[in-house]
Order: C-alpha cells, then sequence, then structure tokens
C-alpha cells in the first residue's frame, strides 16, 4: 500500500522539477517574447520607418527564436542550440542597445554590435579539452557581452538627446543598468556551479533564477521603451500646438505661458518684455502678396532667433507683431539691443524671386523693475510703448517709463508715460 504512494509523490516530484526546469523557463521566456514582439509590430505598422522599432522588435524576435532553438537541443545539431541558438540571444541585446541609440538619433555602430555577435564562434573553441569547459567558456561570453550592452543601452538612455525632456529616461536608466549589475553579479556563478546536463538539455537553480529575473526585467524593458516613445509623442503634439506653423516661434499661448513660468521663479523671476511691430504691414501683402508677406514674417523670425541669446523667449503673437522676453536682464542698458532690433530689420532684405522687400519695425519695451512680474501688467506697458513709438514715426524703439519719475520740466511731462530709447 505504501509503494504507489511513493511513486504518486516520485511522479509529482519529476512533474515539478520539470515545470521548474531551465528548458521550461526558456519556453516561457520565449512566448513572452513573441507577445511582446506582437506589441512592438503594431506600433511599428503605424511608424514603419521608424529605425528604434525595427530594432525592439528584433530584440524580442531574436531570442524567442534562440530560446526555441536551445530547448530543441536534443533532437538537433549541437551547433544549433551550442551557437545558433545562444547568437540569436545575442543578437536580442545588441539589438536593445542599437534600438536606444536609434531613438535618441545617433547612428547604429553595426561593426561593434556584429564583432560581439559572432565573437561567440571563437571563444567557444579557445579551450577545446571537453564540452563542460566550452560551455563554461560560452556562458561567461555571453553574460559578459549581456552586461556591455545593458550599460551602454543605459549610458545612451542617461545622455539622452539635446532639448528633449523625458520623465521616463530615470526609470530606462534604473532598469538596463539593473540588467548590467544582474549579469555582473551571476559572472562567477558558471565557475563555482557549473550547469549541468540531462538528455543535453542544462540544469541549474541559479539559471532558472536569472532566467526568471530576466523574464521580469525584459517586461520593465518593454514598458520603459514604450513610455519613452509614448512621451515623445506627447512632446511632438504638444510642441505642434505650442508653435507658429509658419515661423517656428511660440505662438501666443505658448509664449505667454512660458513668460509667466518664468516670472514666477522666485530667484530668476525678472526680465524685459520688448513688443514688435512690422510697420505698414498690409502695404507688404497688397504689393508683393500673401506669399510676400509669409516671407518676410519669417524672414524676420530668423531675424530675430540670431539675436536671442538662451536665456530669451521668442513668440509670435499677432498677425505681424512679434515678442521677446530677456530672462534675467532689465534695465536701460536694453535699450540697445530694441535699437539694433529695429536697425537690423530695416537693412534687411527679402527676396520673394521677384525683387527685394525692404521693411521696418517698431518695438515697445519694459522691464519687471517698472512694470512688476504680472505679466498682464508687463504687456500692457509694453504695448504702450509699441504704440507711442508708431506716433512718433515708427522704426524706432520706446521704453515705458512710469509717470511718477518724471515731473521737472515740460518735456519731461510730455514723454512721462513712455520715452524713446537712448
Amino acid at each position: 500500500m505504501v509503494l504507489p504512494v511513493l511513486d504518486g509523490q516520485a511522479e509529482r516530484s519529476e512533474h515539478v522539477e520539470l515545470i521548474l526546469s531551465v528548458p521550461a523557463v526558456l519556453l516561457c521566456l520565449s512566448t513572452v517574447y513573441v507577445f511582446f514582439l506582437v506589441v512592438v509590430s503594431a506600433a511599428l505598422r503605424s511608424n514603419f520607418r521608424s529605425t528604434y522599432l525595427r530594432f525592439w522588435a528584433f530584440t524580442f524576435w531574436a531570442p524567442a527564436v534562440g530560446g526555441v532553438l536551445i530547448v530543441l537541443r536534443p533532437f538537433g545539431p549541437e551547433w544549433m542550440s551550442e551557437y545558433a541558438g545562444c547568437m540569436l540571444f545575442l543578437v536580442g541585446l545588441s539589438c536593445a542597445w542599437l534600438g536606444v541609440r536609434s531613438f535618441f538619433g545617433r547612428r547604429p555602430p553595426w561593426l561593434f554590435a556584429f564583432a560581439v555577435v559572432f565573437g561567440l564562434v571563437p571563444v567557444g573553441f579557445v579551450y577545446d579539452q571537453s564540452i563542460e569547459t566550452m560551455a563554461l567558456n560560452r556562458q561567461l561570453y555571453i553574460f559578459s557581452a549581456a552586461a556591455l550592452f545593458y550599460a551602454l543601452a543605459a549610458i545612451e538612455i542617461f545622455r539622452g538627446k539635446a532639448g528633449e525632456v523625458l520623465p521616463g529616461r530615470k526609470a530606462g536608466v534604473l532598469v538596463f543598468t539593473s540588467f548590467a549589475v544582474l549579469h555582473l553579479v551571476v559572472l562567477p556563478f558558471p565557475v563555482w556551479m557549473p550547469i549541468g546536463f540531462t538528455d543535453k538539455l542544462p540544469v541549474s537553480s541559479w539559471l532558472f533564477v536569472l532566467i526568471v529575473l530576466s523574464l521580469l526585467h525584459t517586461v520593465a524593458a518593454v514598458f520603459v521603451c514604450l513610455l519613452l516613445a509614448k512621451e515623445r509623442a506627447e512632446a511632438k503634439v504638444q510642441a505642434m500646438a505650442d508653435t507658429d506653423v509658419l515661423t517656428g516661434l511660440n505662438n501666443r499661448r505658448a509664449f505667454i505661458r512660458r513668460v509667466d513660468a518664468q516670472l514666477k521663479d522666485p530667484e530668476e523671476g525678472k526680465g524685459t518684455l520688448l513688443l514688435l511691430d512690422l510697420d505698414h504691414f498690409k502695404r507688404i501683402n497688397d504689393r508683393h502678396g500673401h506669399q510676400g508677406g509669409d516671407k518676410v514674417l519669417v524672414g524676420f523670425a530668423e531675424f530675430l532667433k540670431s539675436f536671442a541669446g538662451k536665456n530669451a523667449i521668442l513668440g509670435r503673437i499677432g498677425g505681424e507683431e512679434f515678442a521677446v522676453f530677456i530672462n534675467g536682464r532689465v534695465g536701460e542698458e536694453l535699450d540697445l539691443l530694441a535699437q539694433k532690433v529695429c536697425l537690423g530689420a530695416s537693412i534687411l532684405k527679402i527676396d520673394p524671386d521677384e525683387a527685394d522687400i525692404a521693411f521696418t519695425t517698431s518695438a515697445g519695451l519694459t522691464d519687471t523693475k517698472v512694470s512688476g512680474k504680472v505679466f498682464e501688467r508687463l504687456y500692457d506697458h509694453a504695448d504702450k510703448a509699441l504704440y507711442k513709438a508708431k506716433r512718433r514715426g515708427r522704426n524706432q524703439a520706446c521704453r515705458y517709463v512710469k509717470s511718477s519719475q518724471h515731473r521737472a520740466t515740460p518735456q519731461n511731462r510730455e514723454s512721462a508715460e513712455v520715452r524713446l530709447s537712448a
């Protein structure tokens, strides 16, 4: 009566060992890879020209096939699992790194990736004394390559792309760095606890744990990569909503929002607002057509960009009205800059294929020292200064001045509200 119980326990034990075996978890890992391959392929279908999505598709496709080849080791030639299967895992690792580089607009170093992948072949034959030694060499090489590619991917995410803000980058650096550390930590394990083989299949408790952790890391990596792509897409949509289509400058809404945010900075919330309006712009449209007028707007916008420094915010806030907020600088020394803008515009020539178009601009400016740190008040004062510049004959710059600052002479009273920049 006892023997059947023992047989049943042995049978259940064999089932548990089968479930908790390296081949079983490899098949599970391959299935997960296929699932995420479908997810990435769906994204690739809507954006087929995306190079980084193609790389990330290979990141899942190659290990999925490689895992199946390793599991089929008892039924095929040795090279199929020992080299083809393992090299496909290396292909997946390299494509993860290449995809990250491509995502941030950097050229994929194909030669280096190929060298690492195909470097597995000679490594396996360095010491051909036994199958175990050759397997150990391959394991050490694969773990080292995995740590290398994951570390390189973490570095690429950390570097990011100039001017691009993606909150998910921190998570990406953390995930890929942990990938690299994990494979460095397990690097001595093949030496301390060599992997055994039963019926030509690998048997190892620590390798089982490593594959499970790789599965979890894969899920995290996919989430991070898709999150970065989503954040970039959202940023592009936001940029389109905030950008003037014709000139590429901030539109009115974006300009006000960014200046207002700057004004609320407790430490650096000061600056000068400069409003500019192209003189007699309707005449330009009537004489040269709207195409000529558009070229004037684009040319003037590019001219403003050449004047603006890294602390300036530019915007097109109306048809022919532009604005510049110079952060961190106040005082009458900026009057000279406003004068230079007016002078530069007067000598700037726009050629709409037929004849040069000459134009001028009027400017009004004020700063937070005079008008405070509320955008509406800044804009109102700069607009009054601009209106005064136009009344005085256009093609000049005027600064807003508080009426209480000038009372001594009739001349000062005449220019109490607004005066011409010195």
